[in-house]
């Protein structure tokens, strides 16, 4: 094995769990509510595993519901208490970069588990 290939496997991050709301007009939802189904269906299918972060990507919540900090408002709906909860905002990008960030919180080594969700 040479000195490449360690580095690569050493970044390995595998998806264990993935939740989604079905795509439609939902005007009755909450946002954080439509978050709260699609995270509480990735923990399912994950075996219920707790993250240590929550990275949220939204592009216009600051501008349609005058909400900035969408990630801890949603981490706290989820009953996700004590964690880093993180909004990133990159107009079209924003779900890229959301989990990029979790890329590199995790091969960093400053957590184990991340949770990435886009509304």
């Amino acid at each position: 094995m040479n000195e490449e290939s360690t580095l690569q496997s050493s970044n390995e991050v595998l998806v264990i769990g993935v939740g989604l709301t079905k795509v439609g007009e939902h005007w009755e939802t909450s946002l954080r509510e439509l978050a709260f189904k699609a995270i509480r269906a990735a923990r399912a299918d994950a075996g219920g595993i707790q993250p240590q972060a929550l990275y949220f990507a939204n592009m216009l919540g600051s501008i349609l519901s005058g909400q900035t900090q969408l990630a801890a408002l949603v981490a706290d709906f989820a009953g996700l208490h004590g964690i880093e909860a993180a909004t990133m905002e990159a107009a079209g990008a924003s779900g890229g970069v959301a989990l990029r960030q979790a890329y590199l919180a995790i091969t960093s080594g400053a957590i184990d588990i991340a949770a990435v969700i886009g509304a």
